[in-house]
């Protein structure tokens, strides 16, 4: 029961930090951001740290991650390499396997991480600004309210 508690104290103090809807709003967009890049697997590690390191609250920038969620990951990679690929070479990927086949595994793989990563700055930053003005929007009014005594 120590550790709960210890943890749930841990969780309410990190749902606390920096949390001006500006500082909430950056760390949502970064979130964003980093949802949308190719580093799968170390996106939310990045978002903890960097939200560390800039002082913004890392709750905030764990849910902007949440941008690729299993169900929306094949759609966010498909749609940033597209876009990186457009921007790079001025034309989209083939949507064929043979425009793949030739192609040896580590200039595929290195390619399209490139596509991906300038695709993921050109997609997150777009979300990065809606997204992070709806949460400034949502902490702003939510501060604004009076709290609510549960029980009394």
């Amino acid at each position: 029961m120590v550790l709960v508690a210890r943890l749930r104290a841990q969780v309410e103090l990190l749902a606390r930090q920096h949390t001006t809807p500006g500082k909430v709003a950056v760390a949502v967009g970064m979130g964003v951001m980093l949802g949308c890049s190719p580093f799968l697997g170390v996106q939310v590690v990045l978002a903890v740290v960097l939200a560390r390191l800039f002082r913004l609250n890392p709750i905030a920038a764990v849910l902007g991650v949440q941008i690729s969620i299993p169900p929306l990951t094949p759609v966010v990679l498909f749609v940033t390499a597209q876009l990186g690929a457009l921007v790079l070479r001025g034309h989209w990927l083939p949507l064929r396997l043979a425009g793949f086949q030739n192609v040896p595994a580590a200039t595929l793989v290195a390619d399209l991480f490139l596509d991906m990563l300038v695709g993921g700055v050109l997609v997150g930053g777009v979300f990065a600004v809606l997204l992070g003005s709806a949460s400034a929007v949502a902490v702003s009014r939510l501060q604004r309210q009076p709290v609510a005594l549960h029980g009394y």
